[in-house]
């Protein structure tokens, strides 16, 4: 990132920090806001090569060849509404508690992961790029849950951005880095805690090719590597934003490991099967998914751009 986009990056996060305190505790008021920036985004906000809205909609119509375009269109304006309410939520989620999280978040499928960490080898919670993910191990944590997350370091922003991306979950939980040693994954599992991870991340050299939503991408097989090498459960989750602008968090029975003699792979067609769940909710709830992700993926697996 160039000097001149990190000053503008910076300036853009401390002017809606301070926007925020200034309209909270009135959500309604700021995911107007976000609405508003939303439609900006979708009409002129991409930014990067081969990144024009024109390729988004390409990609789009490959993934759901069933929709009209006009329905395509609004999903991609839904996405972006989406992610600049996602952005505003970093400053909403410092307001969150033990006693007003439950106003905010709707849980469903909390049973299940009780179940799994009963049998004391923790839980890999596999939360692919579908809505705000970032609040769902935060408002995990809240809940009470010895969660871990995997996070960027962002070491592309500036201190100040940085400092406002990870706040709430340095706030709430462990958050460790790609950089770091996996030992600490093992340790957390191995403390029968629950590890946050994306399938959806790059998979680079250890990574699973597959076909998803009409095209091959590159996805991480480390969920499926970590719950085989440690015995936790594999275990999708997925976070909805309703239409009041409220969450609703979905947790699913873990994955039901398939085993076969060749590690790898076994370890290539569990990771397969657990994209096919994200690929049935990225068709039955567009407006949820994560829409960028998908052009970069696509865009990498077929060499537009540098893989990460």
């Amino acid at each position: 990132m160039s000097t001149i986009a990190r000053c503008g990056r910076t300036a853009y996060y401390k002017c809606f920090s301070a926007l925020s305190k200034t309209i909270l505790p009135n959500r309604r008021l700021l995911f107007r806001v976000g609405s508003l920036l939303g439609r900006i985004r979708y009409r002129i906000g991409y930014v990067g090569k081969m990144r024009s809205k024109r390729w988004y909609l390409k990609y789009l119509r490959e993934a759901l060849p069933n929709l009209t375009e006009l329905r395509r269109r609004e999903i991609l304006k839904n996405f972006w509404i989406d992610h600049e309410k996602a952005f505003l939520e970093l400053f909403v989620m410092r307001t969150l508690t033990k006693d007003n999280i439950d106003d905010f978040v709707k849980f469903d499928g909390l049973d299940t992961l009780d179940d799994c960490l009963k049998a004391g080898k923790g839980v890999v919670l596999a939360v692919p790029h579908f809505g705000n993910a970032k609040l769902l191990h935060i408002a995990l944590a809240i809940k009470g849950y010895p969660m871990n997350v995997i996070s960027s370091r962002y070491l592309d922003a500036s201190d100040a951005v940085r400092g406002m991306i990870l706040e709430t979950s340095l706030k709430w939980h462990n958050v460790g880095y790609p950089d770091m040693s996996p030992r600490w994954m093992f340790n957390a599992l191995k403390s029968n805690e629950v590890l946050q991870i994306s399938p959806t991340a790059f998979g680079a050299s250890k990574g699973t090719w597959t076909r998803f939503l009409g095209g091959k991408v590159m996805v991480s097989a480390s969920p499926v590597r970590l719950a085989l090498a440690t015995g936790a459960a594999l275990v999708p989750a997925f976070i909805f934003r309703t239409d009041s602008d409220t969450h609703r968090i979905e947790i699913r029975p873990p994955l039901k490991i398939e085993q076969l003699a060749d590690k790898q792979q076994m370890i290539d067609g569990n990771t397969r099967s657990l994209m096919t769940i994200v690929e049935e909710y990225a068709v039955k709830y567009p407006d949820n998914f994560h829409w960028m992700w998908f052009v970069i993926r696509r865009q990498q697996a077929e060499g537009l751009v540098p893989p990460e």
